[in-house]
């Protein structure tokens, strides 16, 4: 039986005949781990390497990992998001770091990368992070839209 390559999640997935299910059954472990050495790309890990395996990923740094936040949003965002599949919660989020940095230039402050972005300054250190003009300008934008009545 040659050694294929596959992924686990592909694994799962795959069904063996009968006679698949027999010749594997069939095979001693003096010939699976015959199998297993002739493989070059993949050689049976020795006494000392299956001391230090572990399962799963690495861990993560603590800044680097996700955290639960409760948000409440219109259903039919939700729905939309729902509606286009597996990892809708990822593109989510994706969709609101391509905003922040419009957010940043909105309230005066420049962001050259969405990691970098610094909390403002608080107290005697605060800076003015906005002008007349952009805080007029940002006031306009979150007003309702003007309706122009039609001349004729």
């Amino acid at each position: 039986m040659p050694i294929v390559r596959m992924r686990s999640r592909d694994v799962r997935s795959v069904k063996l005949t009968p006679r698949q299910k027999a010749r594997l059954d069939a095979m001693t472990d003096a010939e699976i781990t015959a199998a297993a050495e002739s493989d070059p790309d993949n050689p049976p890990l020795t006494e000392e390497e299956f001391a230090r395996a572990r399962l799963g990923r690495p861990p993560k740094a603590p800044e680097a990992r996700k955290r639960s936040v409760t948000l409440r949003l219109p259903p039919e965002v939700i729905e939309q998001y729902k509606s286009t599949g597996r990892g809708w919660q990822t593109r989510m989020g994706e969709a609101l770091r391509a905003g922040f940095p419009v957010l940043l230039r909105r309230e005066g402050r420049a962001a050259t990368s969405f990691k970098k972005a610094s909390a403002p300054r608080v107290g005697k250190h605060a800076k003015r992070t906005t002008t007349k003009k952009a805080s007029r300008k940002l006031a306009r934008s979150r007003a309702k839209p003007r309706r122009h009545r039609a001349h004729g």
